[in-house]
């Protein structure tokens, strides 16, 4: 089993929030888009991790990598 993406709750919440003038503003799109602009925006300034990440205190586990029993 994956995440799935957002479930129709989560989109409908989006859809909703742009009314609410106290919240910021947020837009739903693409994560590869959303680094594109990033980079586009910070050029050489991002820092770049080469090797495995290791977070002590992490609480989860994501991977690209999955077997079905």
């Amino acid at each position: 089993m994956g995440g799935g993406g957002p479930t129709r709750e989560m989109l409908e919440n989006i859809r909703e929030m742009k009314s609410f003038p106290s919240l910021p503003k947020v837009e739903h799109g693409k994560v590869a888009d959303f680094f594109d602009i990033m980079k586009k925006q910070s050029g050489d300034k991002l820092p770049v991790w080469n090797g495995e990440l290791y977070l002590e205190l992490h609480r989860g586990t994501y991977t690209s990598q999955s077997r079905s029993l």
